[in-house]
């Protein structure tokens, strides 16, 4: 692979496992909205700075503010990697922020340097995953149907983004000495779409991988407990499938009643280096359960590897991008929760969250095993209902 049309050896950092859809190509990229308007710009990004060489992973952070004197629709986000090592930009997202940034915080990191930290308690309010970039993809590009939205918001819509954080994850493991200033570029606009779009989280948090495995599998549900409580079906845009080094293959079925629908993205053989969004065509009913899959190899480890934000360490995500928003966050199902005393060995109990249970949502995100986090979760907890005893596969008609 490569940006030329030269043929020659491929070299190590040009070659790559990637996932090829021909069937459902990706939609063009957009420089222009729809029926041709000018699209207005803003650039989120870390000032220029020095990245700590100490650590093999590094995770940065800054503060900002958007637009806010309308509302807008964001239809197209491209990735910036202004880096003296742009090979080593693992990921980049921007979180929205249900809350206004400390004012000290958002000077220091919007005019100065990013503080730069490994570990999730910087993000304090902004955990609402909107814009994200992972090493191996390209630009984010919305449908004519829907948009981002950003800027000014109707009272208890949580969904538009305002104040937002901005973290960008360093994986150095040669601890090279890297000068960067990364982020994005937003194109939007005032002339909003049908749909506001939305980022919702389905995977697993509790991972523990024993050494020398040639496959292990986390298999994780969203049930339909869960997405009954939407009050529209959702569409779903694409798919971004997100594991670490350790990472074999990861998809979602889709079950509706006692029959497999096309999965929400799939991916048979992951790679570290290639992690472009799957584009998927599917709807999401109230009452659909979603399953996903994340099997691993850990024939090169010798000691456990579990879940955390090093990429040393695993995670099991597919980030769905779907519209119309409804405030649905996070659905999965927590094994701490389905052991707790006064649960049934069979019960499966899981979190469905949304923009309202912000305390609970930093707990299930910190993986905390401590008895308050634990409590809180389960104050909020669902049972998911047993599956059909007989369900019908799906048959891909390719």
């Amino acid at each position: 692979m490569g940006d030329s049309h030269d043929f020659a050896y491929h070299t190590p950092a040009r070659r790559a496992t990637a996932w090829l859809n021909l069937f459902s190509p990706r939609p063009p990229a957009e420089a222009e909205g729809v029926g041709g308007e000018a699209l207005r710009e803003h650039e989120v990004r870390v000032n220029r700075h020095a990245v700590p060489a100490d650590k093999s992973t590094v995770y940065c952070y800054s503060g900002h503010t958007l637009p806010q004197d309308k509302k807008y629709h964001v239809v197209r986000a491209e990735p910036v990697l202004n880096s003296s090592h742009p090979e080593l930009v693992h990921h980049m997202i921007i979180y929205i922020c249900l809350q206004e940034l400390d004012a000290s915080f958002l000077n220091q990191t919007s005019r100065g340097a990013p503080v730069c930290a490994q570990g999730m308690q910087q993000k304090g309010m902004c955990y609402s995953f909107w814009v994200m970039w992972a090493v191996g993809s390209k630009a984010v590009q919305l449908p004519p149907e829907a948009g981002l939205p950003m800027g000014k918001a109707a009272p208890g819509d949580v969904s538009s983004a305002r104040s937002v954080m901005l973290e960008v994850h360093y994986d150095n493991p040669n601890n090279v000495r890297i000068t960067d200033g990364s982020g994005f570029k937003l194109f939007y606009t005032d002339k909003l779409r049908p749909n506001d779009a939305v980022v919702m989280t389905l995977g697993h948090l509790g991972i523990d991988i024993p050494p020398g495995q040639v496959s292990h599998k986390h298999i994780n549900e969203c049930g339909g407990a869960c997405t009954k409580q939407l009050k529209k079906p959702l569409t779903v845009i694409w798919a971004g499938l997100h594991m670490h080094k350790t990472g074999k293959s990861i998809g979602t079925q889709h079950f509706r009643g006692a029959e497999e629908l096309a999965p929400l993205g799939r991916k048979s053989s992951f790679d570290f280096n290639q992690q472009s969004p799957v584009h998927v065509k599917a709807v999401i009913e109230p009452g659909d359960r979603l399953v996903t899959t994340c099997e691993y190899s850990s024939t090169s480890r010798d000691t456990p590897t579990r879940f955390g934000e090093g990429s040393d360490d695993e995670m099991c995500f597919n980030f769905l991008l779907v519209y119309p928003a409804q405030g649905l966050l996070m659905c999965m199902e927590i094994e701490a929760l389905s052991r707790a005393p006064n649960v049934q060995n069979s019960d499966k109990m899981g979190i469905c969250l949304d923009n309202s249970k912000s305390g609970s949502l930093q707990d299930v995100l910190s993986m905390s095993r401590s008895t308050t986090s634990l409590t809180a979760l389960s104050d909020m907890s669902i049972k998911f209902e047993a599956p059909p005893s007989e369900i019908i596969p799906y048959r891909d008609p390719v």
